[in-house]
C-alpha cells in the first residue's frame, strides 16, 4: 500500500486529491492497482506524515515526526465535573428535589426549589463555603448542564428565597425524609441522639447567645441536636437557642419521635448527658428503650454489686501508658471480680435487670408516684380500715415502719370535708405539702374550704410534690428497674490515675508558688488573694470537694508569715477514684442483648459523633454567616441533607468493598473535569480517568459519567 497524489485539471483550475492505493495481481498475472481510500486535498505535511507512517508500519517501527507542530484544539470551558456529578447522582437517588417541591408552597417559579437546594447541598459536599458564595461557584461547575438550568438563573436572590422556603418546611421535610429513608433502606435497627453547637461571624441571629462552646471558647453560639440511625443517616434535627439546656432539648426530640411507627421500641442511644438519674427515670416512664451511661458520681448509687475501688491496690508502673505489668495486674483483678474480657480495652460485668439502689436503699419510680397530698390521703384511708379491723397503733407503726405521730397526721386528713377529698384526688393539692393539709384539719370546719383554696393559691408556682421515699413505699410505687452493665477499661484506668497524679503535682506547685510570694520580704499578695488563687486551681481540676484550704501562721527568717496548706478529704478522694476506668451502661429492661452487645451498642454512638464531626469540618457548618433564625435553620438543614449524600456514597463504597470516606472519594474524583471545545460546539470530553478513579466509579455504579459518548448525548451545552 502506498500514497498517490492525483492532480486533475478542468479548464484553468486544478484539483488535487490524495489516495491510498494497494498493488495486486490480476488473475492473468499482470500487476495492477486499486484505490483503497480517497482522502481529499491534504496538506503537504499531512501527506508526508501519511507516507512515513505507512513506511514505518511495513518495517514495524515507531515513527516520530519533526517539523511543523499541530495546533491543539482550544477548550472553551473547563468545568468541575466528576465530584459534582457523583453527589448530584446521590441526591437524585433519594428523589429529594421532588420531595422538596411537593412540600414548598405552590408558587409560579421558573426554577425548581428542590434543584436549587440540590446545588446548595452539593456545594457543601465538594466546595463548602458561605451559601451566598454558591452563585459564584455554580457557573464554574457542570451542574447547570446536569440540571438543565441556565447558570444565570442561579443567583443570590434565588438562593435566599430557597433558604426562606427550606426554613418554612423544616418539620414536614424531616418527617417525610425519615419515612423515605425507612422505605429506601429498610427498617432501622437503632437510633442515636446527641447535641453540638456552632458559632457565628458577627452578631448572629436572635437564637444566638454568649456561651462557652464545646471547644471551650466563649462565643455567640446556637445548639444543634441530631437523631440518626445506625448508618449515620439524619432522621431528625433541631436548631436550638444558644442558652438551651441539652437534656431538655434532646428529650423534646425523643417525645416527638419515640411513638412513631419507625422508631417505636428501637434502642435509642445517648451519651452520659442523658444518664443522670432523673433523666433516666423520665425515659423509662415514657417507655423509651434508652441506652446511656451513668455519670461517675452516680455509679455507686445503682448497686452494691458494682466493684468500686477493687483496682486501687494495683500500683502504676512506669509513666508509660501501656506498662505490661500494670495491664496484666488489672486484667487479673478484673477477671477475679467476674468481668468477662471482650477486648484488651473492654471488660464486661453484666448485672442483669436490677432495682436501682439494690443492696442499700432501693429507689422507686418517682414519675409513677402520686403527689404527696394524694399519697397521704390514701394512707390515711388504709390506716382507718386497719384500725376498724382492730389493729393497734403499735402494730401499725411496726408494719408501716413509721412513728405513731406520722400515722396520726395521715389519718387525720380523713376529717376534712368530702368536698376537699374530691379536690385532692383531682390534683388540686399536688403542690401543697401534707403538713399544710394537716394544719387545715385543726381549723374550724367552716374555714377549711377557704383555707384549702388559699394554700393551693400560695403554692401555685411551686413544682408538683411527688411522694417521698416513705410515702412511695407505703402506697406501693414500683421500684425503679434498669438493665445494668459495668465496663472496665485498663487503659482508661491508667490514664485517669496518671492524670490525677499530674494534677496533684501541679496543685503542689501552685501552693509552693503562693507560699513563696507570701514569704517574700516585700510581699504584695494578701492571704485572701493567695487562697483565691489556690481555690481557682482546685476548681479548674474539679477538686474543690477533695481538698480543703488551710491558712496557718509560720515563722520565716524571723518573721511570722501566712502559709497555705491543702488538706485532703480521704472520703471524697476515694469517692472520685473508685470509678477510675469504670463505666456503667444502663438500659430499659426490655432492651435485648448480652452485656457485651449492649456495651458495643452504647459505644456505637460514635456514629452520631462522626456525623457532627463531618458537618463541622467537611461540610463546614461553622462559622455561620447568616443573621436571621430562619436562614440559620435552613443552613443547618442543608448541612444535614449534604450529610445524607455523604453517607449514601460511603454506603455504596463499603458495599462494593472499597471502604473510604466520602471526603476522600470526592477529593480523588475532583481532578476529572468536563471540557467543551471551542471548535466543536456540542461536543464534551471528560478528563482522562485514572485507574483509582475508575475503581471508585465502578464501586458507585457510575462508570457512564466518564464515558464521552454518553456525556455528550446526555448533556446540553449552556
Amino acid at each position: 500500500m502506498h500514497v498517490r497524489v492525483c492532480v486533475a485539471r478542468r479548464g484553468a483550475k486544478s484539483y488535487r486529491s490524495v489516495q491510498l492505493v494497494q498493488s495486486f495481481r490480476r488473475p492473468d498475472g499482470m500487476p495492477a492497482h486499486r484505490v483503497i481510500a480517497t482522502l481529499g486535498d491534504l496538506t503537504e505535511v499531512q501527506t508526508e506524515n501519511l507516507r512515513r507512517a505507512i513506511a514505518a508500519s511495513r518495517q514495524r517501527e515507531l515513527v516520530v515526526f519533526s517539523g511543523q507542530q499541530l495546533t491543539p484544539t482550544k477548550v472553551a470551558r473547563n468545568l468541575a465535573y466528576l465530584d459534582v456529578a457523583v453527589c448530584y447522582r446521590a441526591w437524585q437517588s433519594w428523589r429529594l428535589s421532588q420531595l422538596i417541591d411537593e412540600l414548598v408552597p405552590p408558587t409560579a417559579r421558573d426554577v425548581s426549589v428542590g434543584e436549587t437546594a440540590a446545588a446548595l447541598a452539593v456545594q457543601r459536599c465538594v466546595a463548602p463555603a458561605s451559601d451566598v458564595e454558591a452563585s459564584r461557584w455554580y457557573p464554574r461547575t457542570a451542574l447547570p448542564e446536569l440540571q438543565g438550568l441556565a447558570p444565570a438563573s442561579f443567583n443570590n436572590t434565588r438562593v435566599h428565597r430557597t433558604l426562606d422556603l427550606l426554613a418554612q418546611i423544616e418539620t414536614p421535610l424531616q418527617q417525610a425524609l425519615a419515612r423515605q429513608i425507612a422505605d429506601h433502606q429498610g427498617r432501622f435497627v437503632s437510633l442515636f441522639l446527641d447535641c453540638t453547637d456552632t458559632w457565628f461571624v458577627g452578631h448572629g441571629p436572635e437564637l444566638a447567645a454568649h456561651r462557652v462552646t464545646k471547644d471551650g471558647v466563649r462565643r455567640r453560639r446556637i445548639g444543634i441536636a441530631l437523631l440518626c440511625d445506625q448508618r449515620g443517616l439524619p432522621l431528625r434535627w433541631a436548631t436550638l437557642s444558644g442558652s438551651h439546656y441539652e437534656t431538655r432539648s434532646m428529650m423534646a426530640i425523643i417525645d416527638e419521635v419515640h411513638q412513631l411507627p419507625w422508631a417505636r421500641h428501637l434502642p435509642l442511644v445517648a451519651d452520659r448527658a442523658m444518664g443522670r438519674g432523673v433523666t433516666v427515670e423520665e425515659l423509662l416512664a415514657r417507655d423509651v428503650r434508652c441506652v446511656t451511661a451513668v455519670p461517675a458520681p452516680e455509679i455507686a448509687g445503682y448497686s452494691a454489686r458494682i466493684p468500686l475501688g477493687i483496682f486501687d491496690p494495683v500500683r502504676l508502673g512506669d509513666s508509660e501508658r501501656r506498662d505490661p505489668k500494670t495491664v496484666a495486674a488489672l486484667r487479673t483483678v478484673a477477671l477475679g471480680a467476674g468481668f468477662r474480657e471482650v477486648s484488651p480495652t473492654r471488660y464486661v460485668l453484666d448485672l442483669g435487670v436490677i432495682a436501682k439502689g439494690e443492696g442499700g436503699t432501693p429507689v422507686r419510680a418517682a414519675t409513677l408516684a402520686p403527689s404527696r397530698a394524694r399519697a397521704a390521703l390514701l394512707i390515711g384511708r388504709s390506716l382507718a380500715a386497719e384500725r376498724a379491723a382492730g389493729a393497734t397503733w403499735e402494730e401499725l407503726a411496726r408494719r408501716y415502719q413509721c412513728t405513731r405521730t406520722q400515722l396520726l397526721h395521715w389519718q387525720q386528713l380523713l376529717t376534712l370535708p368530702a368536698e376537699l377529698h374530691t379536690r385532692i384526688e383531682a390534683g388540686e393539692a399536688d403542690r401543697v405539702t401534707p403538713t399544710a393539709l394537716w394544719a387545715l384539719t385543726r381549723r374550724p370546719a367552716s374555714e377549711q374550704v377557704a383555707a384549702f383554696a388559699a394554700a393551693g393559691q400560695a403554692a401555685a408556682d411551686a413544682p408538683v410534690l411527688r411522694a417521698n421515699r416513705v410515702l412511695a413505699r407505703l402506697v406501693g410505687v414500683p421500684l425503679l428497674k434498669v438493665r445494668a452493665v459495668v465496663l472496665f477499661n485498663p487503659e482508661r484506668f491508667i490514664e485517669q490515675r496518671q492524670a490525677v497524679t499530674r494534677a496533684v503535682a501541679e496543685l503542689d506547685e501552685v501552693v509552693a508558688q503562693v507560699n513563696r510570694a507570701l514569704q517574700a520580704a516585700r510581699a504584695t499578695r494578701s492571704p485572701e488573694s493567695a487562697v483565691g488563687k489556690v481555690r481557682t486551681a482546685l476548681s479548674r481540676r474539679e477538686m474543690l470537694d477533695v481538698f480543703a484550704i488551710k491558712l496557718q501562721q509560720t515563722s520565716h527568717d524571723g518573721r511570722v508569715v501566712p502559709e497555705v496548706h491543702l488538706v485532703r478529704d480521704e472520703e471524697a478522694w476515694q469517692r472520685h477514684r473508685c470509678t477510675d476506668g469504670l463505666n456503667l451502661v444502663v438500659t430499659h429492661p426490655e432492651v435485648a442483648g448480652t452485656g457485651a452487645e449492649l456495651a458495643a451498642l452504647y459505644f456505637a454512638k460514635d456514629q452520631v459523633e462522626k456525623d457532627f464531626q463531618a458537618i463541622k469540618s467537611v461540610l463546614a457548618l461553622r462559622p455561620v454567616h447568616h443573621h436571621t433564625d430562619a436562614k440559620v435553620r435552613a443552613h443547618v438543614s442543608l448541612c444535614m441533607l449534604a450529610l445524607l449524600l455523604e453517607r449514601t456514597l460511603e454506603q455504596q463504597l463499603l458495599k462494593a468493598g472499597v471502604p473510604m470516606t466520602a471526603e476522600a472519594a470526592l477529593r480523588e474524583l475532583q481532578s476529572v473535569h468536563l471540557n467543551l471545545y471551542a471548535t466543536k460546539p456540542g461536543l464534551y470530553s471528560v478528563t482522562e480517568v485514572m485507574p483509582e478513579q475508575r475503581r471508585l466509579l465502578a464501586a458507585l455504579e457510575a462508570l457512564e459519567l466518564a464515558d464521552d459518548a454518553t456525556v455528550t448525548a446526555a448533556l446540553k451545552p449552556r
